[in-house]
Formats: C-alpha cells, structure tokens, sequence
C-alpha cells in the first residue's frame, strides 16, 4: 500500500487504475520509469515538486516556440517578452490551484469558485496590460502601450486568452491528481476497514472457543478419559495456527481446513455420541489461497446454533 512507501504513491504505478492497459504498461514501458513518473506526479518532497514546476512551464514555453517559429524567426527580445510575462502568470496559477481551488471545491461553493477564477483571470489580464505598459516595454525597448488603450477591455481579455490554455491544463492536472489521491486514499480506507472487521470477529472467536474448549478438556481431566490429550493436541494445533497463521494476509485453503477438521474433532469430543459429523470436500483445492479464519466463524456458529436450537442428536 502506498502509506508504507517513503514517497506517497510510489507503488501505485501508472497503469494499476487501468486494468485493461496495465499489462501494455508493463511490456513496453521499463519498471524504473514508471517508478520515475510516478514519483514525479505524486510526490510532495519541497525539491520534487519544484522541479515539477519547472517541467511544466518549460514544456509550455517549448511549445511556444515551436509554435512562433513556424511562421516567423524568433528573436532574443521576442524571448525575453515571454520570459518576463511568465512569473505573473505562474503567480496566478498558483493561486488558483493552492488557494481558490483547496477552499472552494465543495459542491455548494462551486459557483463562487468560478466567479473568483473569472475575477482573478481579469485581474491577471489587466495586470499584465500594466505590467507590460510600465515595466516590460521600457526594458526591452519596444512600442509602448497607449494610456487610452491601456484599460480597454479587448485587449485585457486577450492577454485571458494568450495564457487560458496553459493555466486550463495546470488546473485539469491539478483536479486529475487531487481526484486520483482522493480515491487511493478511499481504498485505503476501506482496506483498513476491512482489515479491522476481520480482526474484531477473530477477536470475537477466539475467547469464546477457547473457553468451551477449556471446559471440555477441565471434564474429560475430572474423568480421567483418555481422550483429554487428543482435547489437548488439536487444542495446540489450533492455538499453534493462531499464533502463527492468522497475522498473515493470505494462507493456503489446505492449512484452514486443517483448522476446521481440529475444531470438529474437538466438537465431537465434546459432544460425544449426540454429535454426528459428515464432512465432504472436493479435490485439487490445495493451491487456493484465502484469508485466515475466514471459513472457521461460520463453522463455530453452526455448531453453536445447531446444538443450542435442537434436542437429542444433531
């Protein structure tokens, strides 16, 4: 599971949440790279997610050379104009996703969280119109804005736009990974729920067995029969596979009928001739794997409840 893992998420590798492609995952792609991909995503050390950052924007700003170059050769001063735009932007992303989107992303504060989004995208719009106006033109020696075209709406909306693209996928990736960590975390949950319900009706069996079978081996000590000391084998074998057996997450099928077979040779001690037992099983079952204890609860209860409910023989 991934809370044993020193980094979050380091086993849950690309692919297990896709079971029809895991195997694809698996053949083509190198174990440590996935390892490495996956430690990229979703890793929370300071250093791992800084260089994730840096991935990101300078994916972005690769692919807007490519895309300038086509048409037109890019200059240094053309560089330098996007270079000094980023910070703004990489502010305002970070904002929306480490502040708006963390406080207003329950349901009912959907529709504030897109108003603030809207708001803050026009602030980012006008800010950089401002920004390019006072500061970016200057340095670079280029035509400077007109105070009269300074805070017309158009081109504030189109500066939105120019960056849209690239804040859209930093906050889609953002919402992936949130959602995925979400549902691991679900899964573990329900794990350890089912790990701790597991253990309490064990919890549950073993003091209550363990005291009729107590009780039986104190009669047939005071009747000095000779069947106190099988009482007292099976007894080890079945204390013997709870001490050793149960801590386990899977044991063989073949070692839980043993189990049973003990629990009913002591339940016929106990009972005498009024118990008769018939136990039929099939064959080519000692491969399977199960949890420990899964079948013995059900085995006690119906001793436990046949016995109590029906007079004479059983």
């Amino acid at each position: 599971p991934a809370s044993q893992s020193p980094i979050r998420g380091e086993e849950k590798l690309i692919g297990r949440d896709l079971p029809h492609f895991k195997n694809i995952y698996h053949y083509f792609v190198p174990i440590y790279v996935m390892r490495f991909i996956n430690t990229l995503i979703y890793s929370n050390q300071t250093g791992i997610r800084i260089l994730r950052h840096v991935l990101f924007w300078l994916v972005d700003m690769i692919n807007w050379l490519m895309v300038i170059s086509i048409n037109n050769d890019v200059r240094l001063k053309d560089v330098s104009f996007f270079l000094l735009n980023v910070p703004v932007v990489i502010c305002v992303t970070c904002l929306i996703l480490y502040r708006l989107i963390p406080k207003f992303s329950g349901k009912e504060d959907k529709g504030k969280l897109f108003l603030l989004i809207v708001l803050i995208l026009f602030l980012m719009g006008l800010t950089l119109r401002v920004y390019k106006a006072f500061i970016v033109a200057p340095l670079l020696d280029m035509k400077l804005i007109e105070p009269a075209e300074l805070l017309t709406l158009g081109p504030i909306i189109s500066e939105v736009f120019k960056w849209l693209t690239v804040i859209s996928m930093a906050v889609a990736i953002k919402l992936i990974k949130s959602k995925t960590e979400l549902q691991q975390k679900n899964d573990q949950l329900q794990h350890e729920k089912r790990t701790a319900e597991l253990n309490f009706l064990k919890l549950q069996m073993h003091p209550h067995f363990l005291f009729n079978t107590l009780n039986t081996l104190y009669s047939k000590t005071i009747q000095n029969s000779e069947q106190a000391g099988q009482v007292v084998m099976h007894l080890s074998n079945l204390l013997r596979f709870m001490l050793e057996e149960c801590n386990k997450p899977q044991i063989s099928l073949e070692k839980e009928i043993k189990v049973i077979r003990d629990y009913i040779d002591l339940e016929k001690l106990r009972h005498g001739s009024r118990l008769n037992v018939s136990l039929i099983l099939p064959t080519g079952y000692s491969s399977l794997q199960i949890s420990p204890l899964l079948f013995l609860p059900f085995i006690e209860n119906s001793f436990k409840h046949s016995l109590n409910n029906i007079r004479g023989q059983v």
